[in-house]
Formats: structure tokens, C-alpha cells, sequence
């Protein structure tokens, strides 16, 4: 890996927006009966910049990005049932295809982790889809545990 990994900026959506396509590509072949459109639309991303807790990092190489996670950190305080918790949630996770298997994606999680702490976060979390193999075993390797498991039944 010879990258950084930093902060995107508006100029980052065209590279981003081919990632989220990657992504979307992965989710509509799965579940067509699901997934509608891609929901990554430039207004959505710009939204990002405008939510003072959401906070997108970029895998750069060679002026190329090669991945980026989407983060939103999140408080949750006097909840009747669990304890406080402050933490992370990767809403939206993407390593090009082309790039699979160079640590791009453990680096993005790594930097994601040590932000957590500069802000004293102590949960990390995410969702991922059932039909998405490959993405469960990555974020089970590195230490990722399953904490609930939402379901379906179509109704007929």
C-alpha cells in the first residue's frame, strides 16, 4: 500500500459515486425484488459535508481513489433497555474491485478505529446484507461479531 488515507471533499464525488456503483452492482444482482436505484445521488453525498457527526475517508493512491468508508458517529444515552454508548456506524464501506486483496479495506476500518478513539467511542457498528459473503467474512476477520440479526418473510 502506498496511499492516504484522508478526508473527502466535494471534488471526490465522481470516484466515490463509481465505488457506491460497485456496491449497488452487488446488491440489486443479490436481491432484485429489494433494490430499486442506487441511492448515492450527489445530493445525498453533499449531505454528508452538512452533518456535523457523518464523516466520509478516501483510500488515495496515485491520485486515484481506491476506496472509501462513510461513517456516521452516534450517542446513545438513558435508553431504557441498554447502557450509554457512544460510537461509530459505517453506513456505507467500498474497496474498487480492482484492488481487492492489497489491505485497502483493513487500512479504512484501522483509521475508522483510531478515529473512534480520538473520540472516545467505544462501539464500532455496521450492517451487512446476508447475500454478502465476501463483506461479512472481511469485517468477521477482523474482529467484527454479529450483535442482532433482522429478518424477513414475504407475505403473499
Amino acid at each position: 500500500m502506498n496511499g492516504i488515507i484522508r478526508e473527502a471533499n466535494l471534488l471526490d464525488f465522481d470516484a466515490i459515486a463509481k465505488l457506491e456503483q460497485q456496491v449497488f452492482k452487488i446488491h440489486i444482482n443479490a436481491r432484485p425484488d429489494l433494490f430499486e436505484k442506487n441511492y448515492f445521488t450527489k445530493e445525498y453525498f453533499e449531505g454528508n459535508f452538512e452533518n456535523e457527526n457523518a464523516k466520509i475517508f478516501v483510500y488515495e493512491e496515485n491520485e486515484n481513489i481506491l476506496g472509501h468508508c462513510m461513517i456516521e458517529e452516534y450517542e446513545s444515552i438513558d435508553d431504557a433497555m441498554m447502557f450509554d454508548v457512544k460510537g461509530i456506524f459505517i453506513d456505507s464501506m467500498c474497496v474498487d474491485e480492482n484492488a481487492k486483496g492489497r489491505q485497502i479495506g483493513r487500512a479504512l476500518v484501522d483509521h475508522v478505529k483510531a478515529h473512534a478513539k480520538e473520540i472516545g467511542a467505544t462501539s464500532l457498528d455496521l450492517l451487512v446484507w446476508d447475500f454478502n459473503e465476501d463483506a461479512r467474512k472481511f469485517y468477521e476477520h477482523l474482529g467484527l461479531r454479529a450483535k442482532s440479526t433482522f429478518m424477513e418473510m414475504n407475505i403473499e
